[in-house]
């Protein structure tokens, strides 16, 4: 019997950090985004998890930041011009924190920049968040 090739999915990672004048946990934030990218289309399977080191907290306003894997639910989803794909999840992500959070939330999205960005978002999604030297 024979096996065709089979090719590893496209995993596209991703940061995403959201300033909020009220805290609503990170649990909350995190089911929100999670909808939200849930409904893009073509369709995509993120993986969302919360990055304690990389987030801050002011006397203002709280900045959650988390780790965004994006897996193409389709072979079409991630398709095409990149760019084009994080303009739609940054426009469909800041609606969706908006109306479920408030209009003063700010979001930013971009690819992971830097190794140290990386390993963090690494850690956080195999259970380890807090071990920034590991």
């Amino acid at each position: 019997m024979r096996r065709g090739a089979c090719a590893e999915p496209t995993i596209v990672p991703a940061v995403v950090r959201i300033r909020l004048p009220d805290s609503p946990g990170p649990a909350r934030v995190e089911a929100v985004l999670t909808r939200a990218l849930a409904t893009l289309d073509p369709p995509v399977v993120p993986e969302v998890v919360w990055v304690p080191v990389l987030s801050r907290t002011s006397r203002r306003r709280e900045e959650l930041t988390y780790a965004l894997v994006l897996s193409p639910a389709t072979p079409r989803a991630l398709a095409g011009d990149v760019e084009d794909l994080v303009r739609r999840m940054r426009r469909t992500i800041r609606k969706a924190v908006r109306r479920e959070l408030g209009c003063r939330a700010e979001v930013a999205l971009r690819f992971a920049r830097d190794h140290e960005e990386v390993a963090a978002c690494y850690r956080a999604m195999v259970g380890n968040p807090r071990d920034v030297h590991a």
